[in-house]
């Protein structure tokens, strides 16, 4: 399955390549000679051949009950040598421990084959990873050979991700043995594995006297900064005296503490004991030396880490006092737990001098305040109403509506308050008369499904009042068709979806969830949508109309790839400001591409397609997306959560600006090639890119999620601030009131001229009968 797009020329180090983009003056990037050398007919027909949509690929959910079980293979010393030398050099395994690395050995199965055998087939479905014992094989694509397997290489690794036709054939050349493993098993354990450690790193965090002030988003966030270490016997973990930034908590074995203070006697601590603690928030000197006693692994928790991560611990107390604060303000009350983090987020701290009027009485209300420290005087005239003291809340109707101001709030002393502005809480949460009108429906956090919101685009259309207009597209499970009101003469999009297509994939929690979550979003920035139908066949959603076609053929058209960096930008404002919007609602995108963003037709766009969005409250393990747009722990399967959307953001701007992504296979689009460049590879510019560009680009595709963009101090806000976006008036973008670069060209509302053309072949299974009730709330 192929997944490039653009005109990729040259190696994969754009920087080195002899073969430039150079900055074109009209909408995209164009192809040129750069000094002196000349793009080959070869190159130009490999770039041709590449350039083409990007498509999804996606895995069965893994068994997350503890139940999933398989059996173990026994193996000589030698064969398992063997094994273990072939998984260490394979980017699939890259990122597991040794002890996991021999558990994935021990589950390997022997097979046979003898000389002629097809291992693998072109174009059919792949689950199985194989290691070679003994034999060699033969790799052929189309008939003609491009490569060989011997005795301790592997192959089909791919198939260990997701279910993607193989690309080659493989054939034995000889009778030979090989060792294989199945994706279903790969998958069970690795995630279940990750959780477990996951879930024991945050309980050893509970314990810590200092940290159980923070909620169970920030131990969760935590856990995924520690590193295990291990100790010999007699090793010195810490000196007495020495400045100490890492805390440590013991995992396995025993250490001694000694050069107590105040006691001669030497103290031993076991697994689930911790030290170093003080070493979170100050720079006091170690007050005692600590030693291994036995060979002990121990969790490790950098300072420099914490505060990227969370901020000071002051800052990081004041911050969770502020959320238990606002889940006492009534008007806020029916705020999820993740919107008012967001909320808290937002805030930011201001002192007034004694005397100044904070607000005033008759002023239009723009935000609301809560007091960190003083006290303030409630007044209309000079009849005090209230005395407001630290915690205290004011001002908030202004989230709520436009009336003016109702009385003078005055510093009564110095003051110090935190802000919010009711623009930033409308941009990033929509608006507050909106949500108050939901009724959320409380789950638990392993079966967390999308809470039945109020939204105000829902609209009461009967289906038998549509009709169709044009053919729009194809989705994954169906079509996508423009239809108009019959009596209104609006013009809407209708999605329509092959339940035997989504039973088929197994998808019917992500189709339910993509209508969920299209409720939960009020946001100019995310398509929005009326009214869902089905049928015994077919479920529908009835969509906004977006008549200025994909991002994708704006960024990619005959001529040219790639959009002048301003016209870049202004897409960049509206695809973060929807992912910041999703964020607050605890959402994982998990999709976003050229092709999942349509132009409106004042040429602002729009993200669709919530297909694969999920509530992911701390972490989820199922795989999905387009490869080009994976982050390294969807590939590596090590359980991802919305820093995967931060990724997929860096992508996608680095795509905007040169043309191609940057991890793409530049010779063959090659999905193997694709995951290698994406765990492994080097992030390199064209010559000429915007600078500001590049250090946002880099700072979000950083490999290690915990440390990426977004998932730091400051959240998908942190994005927002970077340089590159220094002169973006954020609430102008929000009313729509920037110039969009380009604006579509439509003659009218049915106009759908800028909609390539697709196949309209509709799939349709006249013996499926649907058993199940798994549609009953669509």
């Amino acid at each position: 399955m192929g997944c490039m797009n653009s005109k990729d020329l040259g190696a994969h180090n754009i920087d080195e390549a002899s073969d430039k983009y150079s900055p074109g003056k009209a909408k995209g990037r164009k192809l040129a000679k750069d000094r002196g050398s000349i793009i080959t007919e070869k190159k130009i027909e490999i770039a041709m051949k590449t350039k083409r949509r990007h498509h999804n690929v996606f895995a069965e959910a893994p068994d997350m009950s503890g139940s999933f079980q398989t059996a173990r293979f026994p193996k000589s010393p030698v064969v398992k040598a063997t094994i273990r030398k072939a998984l260490k050099t394979n980017f699939v395994f890259s990122s597991l421990t040794a002890a996991e690395i021999e558990d994935f050995i021990d589950f390997m199965k022997m097979e046979k084959f003898q000389a002629g055998a097809v291992v693998i087939k072109q174009g059919e479905p792949g689950d199985y990873f194989y290691v070679v014992e003994a034999g060699n094989f033969t790799y052929s694509i189309d008939g003609q050979q491009v490569g060989a397997a011997h005795p301790g290489s592997s192959f089909g690794e791919l198939a260990l991700m997701y279910n993607s036709p193989r690309a080659a054939t493989v054939i034995a050349d000889e009778d030979a043995v090989v060792w294989s493993l199945n994706r279903v098993t790969f998958r069970n354990i690795l995630a279940n594995a990750t959780a477990m450690q996951s879930n024991k790193v945050i309980e050893s965090l509970r314990k810590v006297e200092i940290l159980k002030a923070l909620n169970d988003h920030q131990l969760t966030v935590l856990a995924d900064a520690v590193s295990l270490i291990t100790y010999a016997p007699n090793d010195t973990i810490i000196k007495k005296g020495d400045v100490g930034n890492i805390f440590f908590m013991i995992k396995t074995g025993s250490v001694l503490c000694t050069e107590l203070s105040g006691s001669a006697k030497s103290q031993k601590l076991g697994a689930g004991d911790y030290f170093g603690e003080r070493s979170l928030m100050t720079d006091e000197p170690r007050a005692a030396t600590v030693v291994a006693e036995t060979a002990c692994t121990v969790m490790a928790l950098d300072r420099q880490d914490f505060e990227a991560i969370l901020g000071d611990m002051k800052g990081l107390l004041e911050s969770n006092l502020n959320l238990r604060i606002l889940g006492s303000v009534p008007i806020l009350s029916k705020l999820a737990d993740a919107e008012l983090q967001a909320v808290a987020d937002l805030m930011h701290c201001e002192s007034y001098k004694s005397g100044t009027k904070i607000i005033r009485e008759g002023d239009p209300g723009k935000a609301f305040y809560i007091i960190q420290s003083g006290e303030c005087l409630a007044k209309t005239g000079e009849k005090v109403l209230r005395k407001l003291h630290d915690g205290d809340v004011f001002g908030e109707m202004a989230l709520l509506n436009d009336e003016p101001r109702v009385c003078d709030v005055i510093a009564d002393g110095d003051v110090r308050v935190y802000e919010l502005d009711k623009a930033a809480f409308n941009r990033i949460l929509g608006s507050l008369k909106d949500i108050m009108k939901r009724t959320v429906s409380k789950r638990t956090k392993q079966n967390a499904k999308a809470a039945k919101l109020g939204n105000s685009s829902l609209r009461d259309i009967p289906k038998k009042d549509l009709k169709e207009v044009a053919f729009l597209g194809t989705g994954t499970f169906g079509r996508v068709s423009l239809v108009q009101d019959k009596k209104s003469g609006e013009v809407m999009a209708l999605k329509a979806m092959s339940k035997a297509q989504i039973v088929a994939h197994r998808q019917q929690e992500n189709v339910m969830n993509e209508k969920n979550i299209m409720v939960m979003c009020n946001s100019p920035f995310i398509l929005k949508i009326f009214s869902t139908y089905k049928d015994s066949q077919k479920l529908y959603l009835l969509l906004e109309y977006c008549n200025g076609g994909e991002l994708f053929t704006v960024l990619h058209t005959v001529e040219s790839d790639g959009v002048p960096e301003r016209q870049a930008q202004f897409y960049a404002v509206c695809v973060i400001s929807a992912l910041q919007h999703m964020s607050s609602k605890n959402i994982a995108y998990r999709d976003l591409k050229p092709e999942n963003a349509l132009i409106d037709s004042e040429g602002y766009c729009k993200i669709i397609d919530m297909g694969f969005a999920k509530i992911v409250a701390n972490k989820t393990f199922t795989l999905c997306g387009t490869p080009e747009y994976l982050a390294p722990e969807i590939v590596l399967g090590r359980g991802h959560n919305k820093g995967v959307d931060h990724w997929a953001f860096g992508i996608l701007c680095y795509e905007m600006i040169a043309g191609y992504s940057p991890f793409a296979d530049m010779e063959n689009a090659d999905q193997v090639k694709i995951c290698q460049n994406i765990v492994k590879g080097k992030l390199t510019f064209p010559k000429g890119f915007d600078s500001k560009c590049k250090d946002l680009i880099k700072l979000l595709l950083v490999r290690d999620p915990s440390h990426r963009l977004g998932m730091t101090k400051g959240g998908v806000q942190a994005i927002c601030d970077q340089e590159w976006f220094s002169d973006v008036d954020w609430d102008a973008y929000n009313s729509k009131k920037v110039k969009a670069p380009w604006v579509p060209n439509c003659k009218d509302p049915l106009d759908v001229s800028n909609f390539d053309p697709y196949d309209q072949e509709e799939y349709y299974d006249p013996n499926f009968r649907d058993t199940g009730n798994w549609d009953k709330d669509f």
